[in-house]
């Protein structure tokens, strides 16, 4: 896919991952209306980052595909963003 502008493809990342980072913290909060704990913000960003893990490591075994930290890294940015995004909004 040819890039709209430089980085294009990172800001693609923060955002594909927002709305998975929204509602794995709804998922661990249960719907719940009392504080979000800690425990689920850090259970959904961590499970957050093993789906990128895995993600990456899976495009190893794509031609013409390759293993990007920096995507890691703005997936995670992009679900810590829509996780305090549902905090806040909670």
């Amino acid at each position: 896919m040819p890039e709209l502008f430089p980085y294009s493809d990172k800001l693609a990342h923060l955002l594909e991952y927002f709305p998975f980072g929204f509602l794995m913290l709804r998922a661990f909060a249960r719907g719940s209306h009392i504080a979000i704990g800690r425990e689920a913000l850090l259970m959904s960003i961590f499970v957050i980052m093993l789906y990128s893990l895995s993600n990456e490591t899976h495009q190893l075994f794509v031609p013409g595909r390759q293993f990007d930290l920096m995507d890691m890294f703005f997936d995670t940015v992009g679900a810590l963003t829509g996780s305090y995004a549902y905090k806040w909004l909670k």
